[in-house]
């Protein structure tokens, strides 16, 4: 059985963004440092956030490389930008990603709990 094209380029931007999930396990501390400058501590625990480069497949497109900022601590303060710059923007302004329930499903705003 043949494949289709969209299922060649879906297989080819898996096998792409396997081959670059090495480079998300070998962030330096140089590296992790150039990722997070201009970034303001956690707004809850006051240490610098983390971040990693995250290749995601996208049919038609190939492997695009997204940028996540987050806190180690605090697990619901994550932003993400196309370009660095973006998500430091998004992490300073506190533009977090929506928190998710125990499934994995984006909580929307008016159901998550009030901050203590």
């Amino acid at each position: 059985m043949e494949l289709t094209q969209e299922e060649k380029d879906n297989r080819a931007a898996a096998a792409e963004a396997a081959q670059l999930k090495v480079k998300l396990r070998s962030t330096k501390p140089d590296e992790q440092a150039a990722l997070i400058a201009g970034c303001n501590p956690c707004p809850d625990c006051g240490n610098m956030p983390h971040a990693i480069v995250q290749p995601r497949g996208v049919p038609g497109f190939g492997v695009i490389d997204t940028y996540e900022i987050g806190c180690l601590v605090d697990r619901d303060h994550r932003a993400v930008g196309l370009k660095r710059e973006d998500a430091v923007k998004k992490w300073n302004a506190q533009d977090f990603l929506p928190p998710k329930d125990e499934n994995g499903t984006p909580i929307p705003k008016e159901k998550q709990p009030l901050p203590t």
